[in-house]
């Protein structure tokens, strides 16, 4: 019986917030820097703006929002997989899939993800709050749409109920098929 459940994983590390602020203090460092110099102070202020531009990218990306990973059952009782994202009030749906549609799900360590060889038409959706997470999960998904990989972060216990549900689902849509 595939029950509703939920997960909302916490950053595993602070190397979003502390590359943000090293980008953010750079940035008004050379922002300073161009009241002070003459030669190069157009390069020295570009500088300083893309410093500040990737630190406030850091933010909107890794500091400031909340991932949410679902277990459900939509209208037609076709179990779920979701994915939301929350900032500030806003609740997007990033990833909707169905359970049976779950190639494999596999634990991955930092190492692994980046030995990881995939094909290039394959596209690739990370969705985690970790900026460099020491363990991750593969989700592989084949649909009707074709075959992708999800990236995410959470517990033992969550990823092996997404395995255990999947199995569940697979098997009752081949008999829903006969």
């Amino acid at each position: 019986m595939i029950n509703s459940f939920s997960a909302h994983p916490k950053a595993q590390n602070n190397n979003a917030k502390i590359a943000m602020g090293v980008f953010f203090a750079l940035g008004a460092i050379c922002f300073g820097v161009t009241f002070f110099i003459e030669l190069y102070r157009g390069v020295v202020g570009l500088v300083a703006l893309a410093l500040v531009t990737t630190a406030i990218l850091m933010y909107t990306k890794y500091v400031s929002v909340d991932f949410y990973y679902d277990i459900l059952a939509d209208g037609e009782d076709s179990p779920l997989f979701v994915v939301r994202q929350r900032v500030g009030k806003r609740d997007v749906t990033l990833c909707r899939i169905d359970l049976a549609d779950i190639i494999s799900v596999s634990r991955e360590t930092a190492k692994e993800r980046k030995a990881h060889k995939r094909e290039k038409t394959t596209p690739l959706y990370v969705y985690g709050p970790t900026l460099f997470p020491e363990t991750s999960y593969r989700i592989t998904v084949h649909n009707r749409i074709g075959k992708s990989e999800i990236i995410l972060e959470g517990t033992d216990e969550f990823f092996a109920k997404i395995t255990e549900y999947s199995k569940e689902a697979k098997e009752k849509r081949s008999d829903d098929e006969e």
